[in-house]
């Protein structure tokens, strides 16, 4: 700029005159690259950020699905387990019952036997 300025100050232009228009070149030259800026910025910068917005969006969206899905999941298995404790202790109570009977049974087959043995039938 110094150059153009000496080059119209040599064309003996008025240097008041002479800075101004070179200010206004600087100001059109700022305004112009401003512009292209916010063109490029537009055309480039926002469509990705929208994109970006929108994944995350759905990310969002996703983890609270998941969330979901796993509180059911743990519904689902709390219920599971309840049921297998309540069979669990059905079949241990069973047991200890045909335990029981097995052992009359057997009371009264060793009571049969030891009364044959001594011939009391």
């Amino acid at each position: 700029m110094k150059e153009l300025m000496t080059a119209l100050i040599e064309a003996k232009v008025d240097p008041e005159k002479a800075e101004k228009a070179l200010t206004s070149i600087e100001n059109a030259i700022s305004s112009r690259i401003e512009v292209a800026k916010m063109e490029s910025y537009t055309e480039k910068i926002v469509p990705v950020e929208m994109e970006s917005s929108g994944i995350r969006s759905e990310i969002r969206l996703l983890a609270e699905q998941m969330k979901l899905g796993f509180e059911k999941m743990d519904q689902k298995m709390d219920f599971i387990r309840e049921n297998l404790e309540i069979q669990i202790r059905s079949v241990e109570k069973h047991m200890a019952f045909q335990q029981k009977l097995l052992w009359g049974i057997l009371g009264v087959v060793i009571a049969t036997l030891f009364k044959k043995y001594l011939g009391l039938e």
